[in-house]
């Protein structure tokens, strides 16, 4: 609904701020796992850390469309 995109990006934002701790605390549990989900874990990672990032970057606008990362961004 256009009428609560402000809250609702707002919202996002606030919680893609808290998920940043995550993404950088679970750097360290990689090495625990087996080197193939790491890699897969890695991974995820990296790709739904750049969505975020687009999504808060792109405003209210962000959420009208699905957030997409670049083939050259996932390597």
């Amino acid at each position: 609904d256009p009428a609560n995109a402000a809250g609702v990006h707002a919202a996002a934002c606030e919680l893609l701020v808290r998920a940043e701790s995550f993404y950088e605390s679970s750097r360290v549990g990689l090495r625990d796992l087996p080197l193939r989900s790491a890699m897969a874990v890695a991974a995820a990672r990296g790709i739904y850390r750049e969505i975020g990032r687009r999504v808060r970057r792109g405003g209210e606008r962000a959420l009208a469309a699905r957030a997409r990362v670049p083939r050259p961004r996932l390597a």
